[in-house]
């Protein structure tokens, strides 16, 4: 009965991202898989070795330049896909 809806929609676009935030990683604790990024407006952002897109955390450098998704967690701003800006 819904195959119709599920052609319909198969392959279909997801909704755009939220835009980009971009900022300079700060610092990295490796053993525990996190670190920060201080956004250019001057928040300081927690990420997981898990947001990391296409690079791993031990190739990481503090000081890198990076953008990514902001996200609002319980525990304060959070990054998601991050990615290094070339």
């Amino acid at each position: 009965m819904w195959n119709w809806l599920r052609r319909l929609f198969k392959g279909a676009s997801p909704a755009p991202d939220t835009p980009l935030a971009r900022g300079t990683v700060k610092r990295i604790v490796r053993d525990r898989g996190f670190g920060f990024i201080r956004s250019t407006d001057g928040k300081e952002v927690f990420f997981h070795r898990s947001a990391l897109v296409g690079l791993d955390i031990g190739r990481l450098s503090e000081g890198q330049k990076v953008e990514f998704v902001l996200e609002e967690s319980p525990k304060g701003p959070r990054a998601s896909k991050v990615r290094v800006v070339r």
